[in-house]
């Protein structure tokens, strides 16, 4: 079945220290709202997505579907978005998408020859790392959450690093990860609402989508109560 490129796609992204929200229809981003905050901030996620709604819905339509980035990152992130994207769901009747937020970082690499790694800080100097093949983006392996000092271990030499928690790679792995680093742009470490809107559709339109009921944030490490 081919994916229906009318349908107007909600992109939603909060797993990071990013805050996203997109507009997509087809293969045009309609509307975009990125920013970057401390994760003490997702308090205002409901007025800030209530402010992005109110200020294009009416310009665009009506959603036929949200693209969500279900996880790993930020657990108050993840809960929240999702919390959210229920909500809007449940009251219009539409699909919610899950998309892994390590894919939707390497898609901002996709055609590179060779491996994407992507990376979301997690907590106490670990992050969450995913590798990617450069041109299909099929995972070469399962997402792991590891200590940064063992990042060079996991990211091959002939790689692409990016995501947001680049940032904090403590200088010394910074130093040993050069290559991969260098091979970055620098708007790549942050999500796209269209990349995730388009994976969103390839993967789920034409599929039976999650039942929002039992739809829970991929958190790949447990946090405490």
């Amino acid at each position: 079945m081919q994916p229906d490129r009318s349908l107007l796609t909600l992109a939603l992204d909060t797993s990071s220290v990013f805050t996203l929200f997109g507009f997509v229809q087809g293969d045009t981003l309609l509307a975009e709202q990125k920013s970057q905050a401390p994760l003490q901030m997702r308090d205002h996620l409901p007025h800030q997505l209530q402010g992005f709604l109110r200020a294009n819905e009416a310009a665009h339509g009506a959603i036929g579907a949200i693209a969500l980035a279900i996880g790993p990152g930020s657990f108050t992130g993840l809960r929240v978005s999702l919390a959210l994207a229920k909500g809007i769901a449940y009251a219009r009747g539409i699909p919610v998408w899950p998309v892994s937020s390590l894919k939707v970082l390497a898609a901002n690499a996709q055609g590179f020859d060779g491996t994407i790694a992507t990376v979301i800080p997690a907590r106490k100097g670990e992050c969450y790392l995913g590798l990617y093949d450069g041109e299909e983006l099929l995972p070469v392996h399962e997402p792991v959450c590891i200590d940064y000092a063992e990042l060079e271990t996991h990211v091959p030499e002939d790689a692409v690093l990016l995501g947001p928690a680049v940032a904090e790679l403590p200088s010394e792995t910074r130093e040993r990860l050069a290559a991969p680093l260098s091979r970055a742009h620098s708007d790549h470490h942050a999500p796209s609402a269209f990349r995730l809107a388009l994976l969103a559709r390839m993967e789920w339109q034409g599929r039976k989508a999650p039942d929002l009921d039992s739809l829970s944030p991929h958190y790949l490490k447990e946090f405490p109560a």
